[in-house]
């Protein structure tokens, strides 16, 4: 027994020498080598989220910035406040050493707030400006319905009733007032059956009484105020259109024509609130991109509209400001060359231009005539195409 606890001992007397013997400038060496890493590459908020970064394995001061602080900013301490919709990149410096997290800022909005449904008849609710993933729930389902991609149903009632269609979206909540009207209460009862017996007719009285005065006629209601075209447009591209890579809505056209690609297409931008009437040619030996901007307010916004063109092949880039109010679909527009390559003469390129001014326009009101609107109701009052 005695032989036994010596060894014992003489085990436990190695163990703490080689423990002793562990330098701890080796330990703060493999501490120190630590990989340093900043807690998210990539990271999606909705407008007014906070959300805090973070620098793993650094112990030193870090030097926090963002490339855009109108999207998002981010304080000393790494805390990012999504502002506005964009993308931006949240930067940790620490020494000579910078560390990145790209930052998308989405400002998603249901395209209807309010909607009125017969009972039976269904509606498509969408969620705008965001890719995120979206959970649609209702408020009482005994009165409308909701589908995982946002369509609407009403239910049979009884009397009209309203229930709340919800869109959860990145931790917040959207929701639309959705009334459900019994059509059963709004058809006229058939009229009451007459007695079989006619009822014995009053005395008349021996003086005429004094006709009652008839009531005034009642006042013709004042119109309502129609939607302005950007408005209707809009609708209808939030509406029937599809949804690109940016989050934007649009509805385009395409044709072949000997050999070159001609596509039109007009753009909602709901960050900006702006339409962009896009016209892109394309063939195998010539490419070329138009873009014109329309704002729906030309009285606070400027009266003119920006065009911009770039030909690829050509290697120009002109724009010039259109006056919605003059342009007829045939008088001339002087445009200021930005950048040309070649040495292409300014007149050539400026009939170049004007040409797929009017190609441009001839298409984009084929796709207006879908929404059932005309340039004049975007406010070219002298075009004539």
């Amino acid at each position: 027994m005695q032989k036994r606890s010596w060894k014992q001992m003489l085990v436990l007397l190695l163990a703490v020498c080689l423990f002793s013997t562990v330098s701890p400038e080796l330990v703060s060496s493999a501490a120190s080598t630590q990989k340093v890493q900043i807690s998210a590459r990539k990271m999606t908020l909705i407008k007014g989220q906070k959300k805090t970064l973070k620098l793993k394995g650094n112990r030193k001061k870090v030097k926090w910035s963002s490339t855009k602080k109108a999207v998002a900013a981010v304080s000393a301490k790494g805390v990012v406040t999504a502002r506005k919709a964009g993308t931006t990149v949240i930067k940790a410096k620490v020494g000579t050493k910078t560390y990145s997290c790209k930052v998308i800022v989405e400002a998603p909005k249901l395209n209807k707030t309010s909607i009125t449904l017969k009972e039976g008849s269904s509606c498509q609710l969408k969620m705008l400006g965001t890719r995120q993933k979206v959970k649609w729930s209702s408020s009482a389902k005994s009165v409308v319905t909701v589908s995982a991609t946002g369509k609407v149903k009403a239910k049979q009632v009884k009397k009209d009733r309203s229930a709340r269609i919800t869109a959860s979206v990145g931790g917040k909540k959207y929701s639309c007032k959705v009334l459900v009207k019994d059509v059963k209460a709004a058809t006229p009862e058939t009229e009451a059956p007459k007695p079989s017996q006619p009822e014995t007719e009053a005395p008349k009285p021996s003086q005429p009484e004094t006709e009652a005065p008839k009531p005034s006629q009642p006042e013709p209601e004042a119109p309502k105020p129609q939607a302005t075209g950007f408005a209707r447009l809009k609708d209808y591209i939030l509406t029937f259109g599809k949804e690109n890579t940016a989050g934007n809505y649009f509805i385009n056209m395409k044709n072949l024509y000997k050999g070159t690609n001609y596509t039109y297409g007009i753009v909602y931008n709901r960050v900006e609130d702006q339409l962009e009437f896009l016209f892109l040619t394309e063939s195998s030996k010539d490419k070329s991109s138009m873009t014109m901007y329309v704002m729906e307010n030309p009285v606070s916004a400027p009266t003119n509209y920006l065009f911009l063109m770039k030909n690829l092949s050509g290697g120009f880039e002109v724009k010039a400001n259109l006056n919605p109010a003059t342009y007829d679909g045939e008088s001339k527009i002087a445009f200021q060359v930005e950048k040309s390559v070649g040495g292409a003469p300014y007149q050539a390129i400026n009939d170049l231009a004007n040409a797929a001014v009017q190609t441009g326009f001839a298409g984009w009101s084929k796709l207006l005539d879908y929404a059932g609107i005309t340039f004049k109701d975007l406010g070219f009052v002298a075009y004539t195409g």
